[in-house]
């Protein structure tokens, strides 16, 4: 072991913050329960409107730890980057000093942390993490303050960045539902459009109107028909006129549309 390194317990330098709040209070500040902490990730990707926060509530800070409590073998584990509410289920940790916060926050991610968490846990069906006598006792090794420092200055730009993300992946979320809007928009006024300057055929298929985009009724002419001889399709002569226009023509045996 390093000098002036010492050993101890995760309780030595983690606090368990318990700030309880009621339903209704700290209206401003927006809720963090348990399924929104993302498994084995360190940054918070969601968080949910203040109004949903109804029972069994405790408040954080920003750089507050928060454990996924219930059923603790999900691993998760986040830094937030925003003061807030969460639930019962998790814990809220915070270290007895800043210049421990990257490294508590790195010790608690640890796989080795989880399944100290996970075997100290109550309950068999829904198991519960727990504090006292439980995850506070997990054996680490504690540096000097001095070495606390060194080492966050190192990782502390890495854990920011991660604790941020939070709001950038809100801002592409908030653009992918606005360009989703755009286009469903687009295709609606495409589809008119098309609808009122393509020419419109019968049901029958035997027809096409003759005056497109129109909201007069305008006579239809026929098809050109197969010949009965062969596969070839002909035009019938016959005199054709449109009701709209009131314009006649004569179309030749043989003319194609």
């Amino acid at each position: 072991m390093p000098e002036d390194w010492r050993d101890g317990v995760l309780g030595d330098i983690l606090n368990l913050i318990k700030h309880p709040v009621k339903a209704g209070e700290c209206t401003e500040s927006s809720y963090v329960p348990i399924d929104t902490i993302s498994m084995n990730s360190l940054a918070l990707t969601d968080f949910r409107p203040n109004s949903e926060a109804q029972s069994s509530l405790f408040t954080f800070k920003k750089d507050d730890i928060l454990i996924g409590a219930m059923r603790v073998y999900f691993h998760r584990v986040s830094i937030v980057p925003f003061d807030g509410i969460t639930r019962t289920t998790c814990f809220v940790l915070r270290p007895i000093d800043i210049a421990y916060l990257e490294y508590v926050l790195l010790l608690c991610n640890e796989d080795g942390t989880i399944d100290f968490a996970q075997h100290t846990s109550k309950g068999s069906t829904m198991p519960y993490a727990i504090w006292e006598n439980g995850l506070a006792c997990l054996p680490v090794i504690i540096p000097p303050l001095e070495v606390a420092w060194q080492f966050s200055e190192a990782v502390c730009s890495i854990i920011q960045r991660l604790r941020d993300s939070l709001f950038e992946i809100r801002n592409l979320k908030n653009l992918r539902d606005t360009l989703n809007l755009r286009d469903t928009f687009m295709s609606t006024v495409m589809g008119w459009i098309l609808a009122v300057t393509m020419p419109t055929r019968c049901a029958s298929q035997n027809c096409v109107k003759l005056c497109t985009g129109s909201t007069r009724s305008c006579r239809k002419r026929p098809l050109r028909k197969p010949s009965s001889n062969c596969g070839t399709l002909k035009a019938a002569s016959y005199p054709e006129k449109c009701g709209l226009h009131g314009l006649s023509a004569k179309r030749r045996p043989g003319e194609f549309l």
